[in-house]
């Protein structure tokens, strides 16, 4: 750190920040798994209304249980997803230097605390408005810290230009995310929302006429996809982009691939499955970009800077193994099989469809975070190892989610996933390195924070 200068070292302590609190949610959301149930009653810690574990299985949930556990992931999701942009907003004044870098990390600061603090205060401890107001609030200020990073920075290159297109963008489906918020004002379109949002979890087509779910929909494909996408610009700013005219090219495919991506996801509001349709297609031409460019990307005179490089490198490459790949085999099979068999829509697999979902947004969140976490450790130029670690348990535990969903026995769905084969020798190992590669970051970092302040 010694070579860092003071915004980028205030950046360093406010990235140290943002992965403690993420480490505390993720805590927070393993305790609350479902094996942990007997840990969770050593602790006096009751099971909430809506737990889908009912001792040996995770079980179907009515409606009306189905509202409150669904609220619970909703706030989760949200307070997690404010602490990683708190981080990444962290990596950008370190990568792009904007002006107000200060105020920027403060709000950001602010923001992510009162989210998670009013969100998970909210969803896990008491339904008292304040708690939710403090939530609301926290989304506000975060909006309010991406406003001005954006108007603090003047990008001049291609990189640049793309990070600040997808903030613009990205403040956008904030908008949309708080139309959606205050629909929840009137009762009857919030029992509405709910429910199709519960049956959307069997099958999409029984949502499609509810205008608050297909504004949801587009602002949730957009966002964690934007967030990727300055990120990834964050990452690649960090390394040498060759400027070969084949390299020049694929960057200049990244403005307008994340225009598309986003305003194709955003349309779904009011125009519903014809613009859901051009999700994938523009999905498919953004992330292959950044999957060439990655290749091009070289070490900017540090002597190690192997483990960031491969961190985009394997990062989009798994993407389209994980995620791309089986979402276009599983689109084209929701009605009739295509190329893929089981019919998602067959009632003894339409399971699927659901576990294809919760692992698709697993695997996004991961590899944003594990992407963080390679920025931090190359900026701060702690042990590589870490890296390492995460992006192997990122790799095995992908495998295995992957292989649960699309190659499941050719049998009826057995309501205990946790017996699964793919789960108990891929899954479980995998998250196991992970979380070991994402303790020892935070142990390093801890340590150089203290030499630092010492």
């Amino acid at each position: 750190m010694d070579n860092l200068g003071s915004h980028e070292e205030k950046a360093v302590l406010h990235g140290y920040v943002a992965l403690v609190m993420a480490s505390i949610i993720l805590a927070g959301g393993i305790l609350l798994s479902p094996p942990l149930k007997g840990l969770r009653e050593a602790l006096g810690m009751h099971e909430l209304p809506g737990a889908r574990y009912n001792g040996w299985a995770a079980e179907i949930i009515d409606p009306e249980q189905g509202s409150l556990y669904l609220a619970r992931i909703a706030f989760y999701y949200h307070s997690l997803f404010a602490v990683l942009l708190y981080g990444t907003l962290a990596g950008l004044v370190v990568a792009f230097k904007p002006r107000n870098h200060n105020a920027i990390l403060g709000l950001a600061l602010l923001g992510a605390t009162m989210t998670a603090a009013g969100g998970l205060g909210y969803a896990y401890i008491s339904r008292v408005f304040y708690l939710h107001g403090i939530f609301i609030g926290g989304l506000a200020t975060l909006f309010a810290a991406g406003a001005l990073a954006a108007a603090s920075y003047k990008p001049r290159d291609l990189l640049g230009i793309t990070a600040y297109i997808a903030g613009i963008l990205l403040l956008g489906g904030g908008l949309i995310g708080g139309y959606v918020g205050s629909s929840f004002m009137n009762y009857q379109l919030r029992q509405d929302f709910i429910h199709a949002v519960i049956a959307s979890r069997y099958n999409p087509d029984l949502a499609e006429q509810n205008e608050i779910w297909r504004a949801w929909t587009g602002h949730q494909h957009a966002m964690i996809a934007l967030v990727m996408v300055i990120t990834f610009t964050a990452a690649a700013r960090l390394l040498e982009t060759p400027t070969d005219k084949l390299s020049k090219i694929l960057l200049y495919t990244l403005p307008p691939s994340t225009i598309t991506m986003a305003i194709a996801s955003y349309l779904v509001w009011p125009l519903g499955e014809q613009a859901h349709l051009a999700i994938t297609p523009a999905a498919l031409a953004l992330i292959l970009s950044t999957t060439l460019i990655s290749w091009k990307l070289k070490a900017q005179q540090e002597p190690d800077a192997k483990a960031l490089i491969w961190t985009l490198r394997a990062g989009n490459l798994l993407l389209w193994l994980y995620v791309t790949i089986p979402g276009a085999l599983i689109a084209t099979s929701l009605y009739k099989p295509v190329i893929y068999n089981p019919p998602i829509r067959d009632p003894s697999m339409d399971w699927m469809e659901l576990a294809f979902n919760t692992g698709h947004w697993h695997l996004l969140l991961t590899a944003w975070g594990i992407t963080l976490l390679a920025i931090a450790n190359h900026i701060i130029k702690i042990s590589s190892k870490p890296t390492w670690l995460a992006l192997a348990g990122y790799t095995i535990s992908g495998l295995g989610a992957t292989l649960y969903y699309t190659l499941p026995p050719k049998q009826p769905y057995q309501p205990n996933p946790y017996n699964n084969t793919w789960i108990k020798l891929l899954v479980e190992p995998g998250l196991t390195l992970l979380t070991i590669g994402v303790l020892t970051t935070l142990i390093l970092y801890t340590k150089t924070i203290a030499q630092k302040a010492v």
